[in-house]
């Protein structure tokens, strides 16, 4: 488990920006980091299906996926994991591209993340002070990045943030 306390992750932030340690160009350095206390290693989703015959009119340069009815397509080799994000449970995964990817539970199709993100492979989940699932956790490189949700206005995802 990495854990750090918001003003650790704003000051670790403000020392990647100082430095210039792999950050992304859509990294986000603000204050918001202390909505998220740590960030936790997730097990690999055990009960998504893997492997069936890609149906998609755009070829899956990975492979297959489904989660809650919905087929999506990962980059080989890695995890799919799933996070309690404030008050369901999501899927997310990383896409060929790089792209990082997620499904709930009522969505019509899986939805890649706002703010750009990039991501080797999934991590895990990020969680605020109550204890209670707010984001989801990639590796980018040897990084660990998180995005997060707040419960007010909730559905807003914020950007993405080094521990």
């Amino acid at each position: 488990m990495v854990r750090a306390t918001g003003w650790l992750l704003a000051a670790m932030a403000l020392v990647a920006v100082t430095v210039g340690i792999g950050l992304p160009a859509n990294a986000a350095t603000t204050a918001q980091v202390a909505d998220v206390v740590y960030v936790e290693e997730a097990p690999p989703a055990t009960d998504v299906i893997e492997g069936e015959p890609w149906v998609g009119t755009a070829a899956c340069n990975g492979d297959t996926i489904r989660a809650y009815g919905k087929q999506g397509c990962k980059k080989r080799g890695t995890a799919v994991r799933q996070c309690y994000v404030i008050d369901h449970w999501e899927y997310f995964h990383i896409a060929p591209s790089g792209s990082i990817w997620h499904i709930w539970n009522g969505a019509s199709s899986w939805k890649e993340m706002p703010h750009d993100g990039q991501a080797t492979n999934t991590y895990g989940c990020a969680y605020n002070s109550g204890r209670v699932g707010n984001g989801v956790a990639v590796l980018y490189g040897n990084s660990i990045w998180y995005s997060y949700q707040k419960y007010n206005p909730a559905n807003v995802w914020y950007g993405w943030f080094p521990v």
